[in-house]
């Protein structure tokens, strides 16, 4: 008796097993498939146009969201007007103006943010010609127009002390 039950017990659990693997795939009703529907690579110029001159991650990221910004999908649009487009980007202290053509190209932009880490030549001379002065805070501008090179340049608070002392640097 004790032989029949383990049989019954293996035969039992095989086919579990079986019924829990099978999937039916004839009702597809109750699957979703979302489809990845890649943008296309606009305005990869713009972001190219400083990618030289080591302008820090927190800048290249919010650079990176202007660029593939969609404007052709704002409710302001007009498919039948040849407009230009103001639109205002910021976060916390920074912040991009930028003008986009009719086509969501970006035309131009005006760029500041705040307390940013000084790339590191920059750095390294402003050390050499200031000894004994400490960073305050940075700002980077950034100035852009379409098929020129940006105009990138560092505000640099030097503080010793109770001085305080203002360095621009420019790429």
């Amino acid at each position: 008796m004790t032989f029949f039950l383990v049989i019954f017990c293996i035969v039992g659990q095989l086919t579990a097993q079986d019924d829990l693997a099978f999937v039916d795939h004839s009702n597809t009703e109750n699957y979703r498939t979302e489809e990845h529907i890649e943008k296309p690579a606009f305005n990869t110029e713009y972001l190219l146009a400083t990618n030289e001159a080591k302008i820090p991650q927190k800048i290249q990221s919010l650079r990176k969201e202007v660029a593939q910004y969609d404007l052709i999908n704002q409710s302001l649009y007009s498919r039948h007007s040849s407009s230009t487009y103001k639109v205002v980007f910021s976060e916390g202290a920074n912040q991009i103006e930028v003008h986009y053509d009719s086509r969501g190209i970006i035309l131009n932009s005006n760029e500041i943010f705040e307390n940013v880490p000084l790339p590191y030549l920059y750095g390294k001379e402003i050390s050499k010609e200031y000894p004994g002065w400490a960073y305050e805070n940075v700002w980077c501008y950034v100035n852009y127009i379409a098929d020129e090179n940006p105009d990138i340049s560092y505000k640099v608070l030097l503080k010793k002390g109770n001085e305080k002392q203002t360095v621009w640097v420019r790429k």
